[in-house]
């Protein structure tokens, strides 16, 4: 950035003129590097944790694939049972069904530590999801906050090109010769 910077004011003056303190000035005023150095990084680190979302997305459904065979099992034996005496089935209703395969999935200690191997994974996955959304996040404010730094310099680099400078005086009404606080926002 220092290089085409002294190129486009040596050739716009014709004279060389050291521009690292204009760079100094600019990263003081306006912390110039660390919006750069955080709009070049960011994107890595958001594709990067993309990756590792994936990961743990496939982790996690290898971890929940056998308490959701075991539930399938359980729901298939349910529907299966018959009574002995009538032949029919035992659980006739979706209420009976649901409240037994509660009963079976409660007392059924292969069925609990899947699901807490499935909770773990699951808890894993969705907090990489969010330091993803948080990386996201950041970006699109560095973004913002970039432009409305762009916004600023452009402003100082007009104010600094009117001849004489700006001078600002106080607004007096007419005929009191006393100074009115201005009104609305400084900018």
């Amino acid at each position: 950035m220092e290089e085409s910077l002294r190129y486009q004011v040596t050739h716009a003056v014709n004279h060389d003129v050291n521009v690292s303190p204009i760079l100094a000035w600019m990263d003081k005023q306006f912390n110039t590097q660390d919006i750069k150095e955080n709009l070049l990084l960011l994107p890595l680190r958001i594709a990067t944790q993309k990756g590792e979302v994936r990961n743990l997305r496939d982790s996690f459904q290898e971890a929940d694939l056998p308490r959701k065979m075991m539930e399938l099992e359980m729901i298939d034996d349910i529907a299966m049972e018959k009574n002995p005496s009538t032949g029919k089935a035992i659980y006739s209703n979706d209420k009976m069904r649901d409240a037994e395969l509660k009963r079976r999935k409660a007392e059924d200690e292969g069925y609990q530590e899947f699901q807490r191997y499935a909770k773990v994974a699951e808890r894993e996955l969705a907090a990489a999801e969010d330091e993803l959304t948080r990386l996201e996040q950041r970006f699109m404010a560095y973004g913002k906050v970039s432009e409305f730094v762009a916004a600023e310099m452009n402003l100082v680099a007009g104010v600094s090109r009117v001849p004489g400078g700006v001078k600002v005086r106080p607004e007096v009404p007419e005929g009191t010769g006393t100074w009115k606080q201005p009104t609305g926002q400084p900018y």
